[in-house]
């Protein structure tokens, strides 16, 4: 059973809205992957974006299901939690220290932590993957590339409450719940917690388990 849970608070303005209508009434998803808010189709990298709207249509919980929608990105989970290793354009090879060439950041801050390489996609605003070097934008060796968190900032205007659950075959269930509570015009505040579960498809030989 895992325990993940999250407390974030902001003393900024709220951020522009992440998807907006474009001159030809297409959608466009505001990114930040080179440190300044720019849309996807005028940034000049190789960037695959998921926005709340599509982790949430296509029920993204990990980097397996990232890479399922993101080409030139694979990543397999087999060998448990801290075993996958993320690999962007062919290049995956653990570097020193035990991490990946992919960076894995959470609002850009690098994780440097390959036990929690796989991390849940629970209370984001937005992923981005950036495939190529990023070294200037993310620090030294990040050689095939990056996968950003952007977490989910508080709700300025409105005091929000969310709740979910599910379960599944093999012992698998997953609860979440987050709370979003607006201080002032200036200042919210917002706290979120998820339980998680699974036995795993095999029974082990020993015990039975």
């Amino acid at each position: 059973t895992l325990m993940a849970s999250a407390v974030s608070t902001a003393t900024i303005f709220p951020n522009i809205a992440l998807a907006q209508e474009g001159d030809a009434g297409i959608e466009q998803i505001i990114v930040t992957a080179r440190k300044s808010q720019e849309t996807l189709q005028d940034i000049p990298l190789s960037v695959a974006a998921f926005d709340r709207t599509l982790i949430e249509r296509y029920d993204i919980s990990d980097l397996s299901d990232i890479a399922q929608r993101t080409p030139n990105f694979s990543f397999s989970n087999n060998l448990g939690v801290s075993g996958g290793v993320p690999v962007i354009r062919g290049i995956g090879t653990p570097r020193s220290g035990g991490s990946s060439s992919v960076g894995i950041f959470i609002d850009g801050v690098d994780t440097s932590n390959s036990a929690g390489i796989n991390i849940q996609s629970f209370d984001i605003e937005r992923i981005e993957v950036v495939r190529g070097p990023q070294s200037t934008l993310f620090g030294r060796g990040v050689l095939a590339g990056a996968i950003n968190y952007i977490a989910r900032r508080p709700n300025f205007n409105d005091a929000e409450r969310e709740a979910s659950a599910e379960i599944a075959e093999y012992g698998q269930y997953r609860a979440e719940v987050r709370a979003s509570v607006p201080l002032n015009q200036d200042l919210a505040f917002s706290i979120a917690a998820q339980l998680r579960g699974f036995d795993g498809y095999y029974n082990d030989a020993a015990t039975g388990e």
